[in-house]
């Protein structure tokens, strides 16, 4: 759809603008339009979050007792109820700004109620809001990337986008492998974990043989990699994991069993040589994963470093600030906005938020 500036924002609809002349165009009132967006909103998000806590159930069903699906169960309802609230919110704050001050400015239309929108993540549980966190943390480096490549502050390569996931793939290879017994792991969606070193004199940190190990890592589940080969799109991706692991896995033995490297550089090695296979299939969410992954093992090393850092709150800022960043490229700037969470939009809302951005910037054709 486009990119709409402040500067664009001001010259179409002025320094603050009426509700009615920014979304509410093709309904009669404020109360009529947010009842008709309330509504898609709940019926979207019951059609996206039921199927998935009914697959949860499924695939747990062996473990499945009264805690457990009173955890689906609180899950499903705190999703639902967090996200139609947090609609609610930003269009009743449009209308209630627009009646007392006679409009919204650029940054209260959707910036700020998307910050004050992200209070009502607290509903959830503790572990559904880390991982909502980490990927609204990934998609807010991804919209910084992609504006910074749309005013032509940064020019974004794959040879570039290979060299720094390659050097930042060492750091979390080393991170990772040289984890200590008592740190936990924190939750992470990055894809592969390898064994952490314990003992320093032992070469290799599997016990079954190095190529056993290797081709384990290539090719786990045979069965999987035949799907994938069907399907033309998911086939570089595949490539990419199996000679990931598998380089990743080959170096950290040769370099600790036969050359007798120390654990600390061959990780680094290995995690340098194996990131370079990035380059076949570059990614820019992939590589925002990388990124946020070494920073959440960097921030829980200082937590187990310095305790007091544990008693600074930092999962609700980070879930405001993100919530915030994403509704206003969601709704101002389409073309920079994650695909992601450009799809998530018009699911949980039915098409709605896409009749909104068509009707702003079809005014700003004209």
């Amino acid at each position: 759809m486009g990119v709409m500036s402040k500067q664009l924002y001001d010259k179409l609809f002025g320094p603050r603008a009426p509700c009615k002349q920014l979304h509410w165009a093709f309904d009669e009132s404020c109360m009529k339009f947010i009842w008709t967006f309330y509504s898609n909103t709940f019926i979207g998000c019951v059609k996206f979050f039921l199927p998935l806590s009914i697959l949860q159930i499924c695939l747990n069903y062996k473990h499945l007792d009264g805690p457990l699906l009173l955890e689906f169960l609180k899950t499903f309802l705190s999703r639902t109820s967090s996200y139609i609230l947090g609609c609610y919110l930003m269009f009743s704050w449009n209308c209630t700004l627009s009646n007392i001050f006679g409009g919204v400015t650029f940054y209260e239309l959707a910036l700020m109620p998307g910050f004050l929108a992200g209070f009502f993540s607290l509903i959830g549980t503790r572990r559904a809001r880390i991982l909502d966190v980490l990927l609204e943390f990934i998609m807010v480096l991804e919209t910084i990337i992609r504006r910074a490549q749309y005013h032509d502050i940064l020019k974004v390569t794959d040879i570039r986008l290979t060299t720094i996931f390659a050097l930042n793939n060492a750091l979390l290879i080393y991170l990772l492998t040289h984890r200590n017994k008592e740190e936990n792991l924190p939750l992470t969606f990055w894809f592969y974990v390898p064994s952490s070193v314990q003992n320093k004199m032992l070469p290799c940190s599997h016990k079954t043989h190095c190529l056993k190990y290797c081709l384990e890592g290539m090719i786990k589940q045979p069965q999987l990699l035949v799907q994938l080969l069907r399907s033309s799109k998911n086939l570089n991706l595949g490539y990419f994991l199996c000679t990931y692991v598998g380089i990743n896995r080959a170096l950290t033995c040769y370099l600790c069993g036969r050359r007798n490297f120390s654990p600390v550089y061959s990780s680094l090695i290995a995690g340098l040589l194996s990131g370079l296979s990035f380059r076949i299939e570059p990614n820019l969410q992939l590589f925002c994963l990388g990124i946020t992954t070494s920073l959440q093992l960097i921030y829980a090393k200082l937590e187990q470093k310095f305790t007091r850092l544990r008693k600074i709150p930092t999962l609700l800022p980070l879930q405001l600030i993100c919530n915030g960043v994403l509704s206003h490229e969601r709704l101002l700037a389409p073309d920079i906005c994650p695909k992601y969470y450009m799809n998530l939009g018009s699911m949980l809302t039915c098409g709605q938020i896409d009749k909104l951005c068509e009707t702003m910037f079809q005014k700003s054709l004209r």
